[in-house]
C-alpha cells in the first residue's frame, strides 16, 4: 500500500519532473495520460484518486462536481489570539485525514496538510 509520506513529498514537483515521473510508474499501474484539453486530472482507479495538476493558463469554472465530496468536519469562527476569522475543512479518506485551512479574507488556502488519522491521538476524525 502506498504511504501518505511517499505520496506527499510529490506535492508541488511538475508533472514532467524525472523523480516524480519515477514515483508514478513505481507506485501505479493504471494511470490515464494526461490530457490538459480533457481534463487537469490523472487517474487511477484502483488507488482511487485522482491527480491534479495546475495550468495557470486554464480557465477555471465553479467545483460543480465536488470531488472531495462534502467535509468530514468544518471549524469555523474567530480567533480572539490571531485577531481574525478562520475556516478549517477536514476531509478522511481512509485512515488519512487532509485538512485545509482557509484565508477567510483573501479567499485563499493558507496550508494543506496530509497525516494519517493515527497519528496524534487528540487530532483523530
Amino acid at each position: 500500500m502506498l504511504s501518505y509520506k511517499d505520496f506527499t513529498r510529490h506535492f508541488d514537483l511538475s508533472l514532467f519532473d524525472k523523480d516524480f515521473q519515477k514515483f508514478l510508474t513505481n507506485s501505479f499501474s493504471d494511470l490515464t495520460e494526461y490530457n490538459i484539453l480533457e481534463s487537469d486530472y490523472i487517474t487511477s482507479e484502483k488507488a482511487g484518486i485522482d491527480l491534479g495538476f495546475t495550468n495557470n493558463e486554464a480557465v477555471y469554472d465553479d467545483d460543480d462536481i465536488k470531488k472531495a465530496g462534502n467535509p468530514t468536519q468544518t471549524k469555523e469562527g474567530y480567533a480572539d489570539f490571531l485577531n481574525k476569522n478562520f475556516l478549517v475543512d477536514n476531509y478522511k479518506v481512509g485512515n488519512v485525514v487532509i485538512t485545509f485551512d482557509y484565508d477567510a479574507e483573501s479567499q485563499t488556502i493558507n496550508f494543506i496538510q496530509v497525516r494519517d488519522n493515527n497519528l496524534v491521538e487528540h487530532l483523530k476524525l
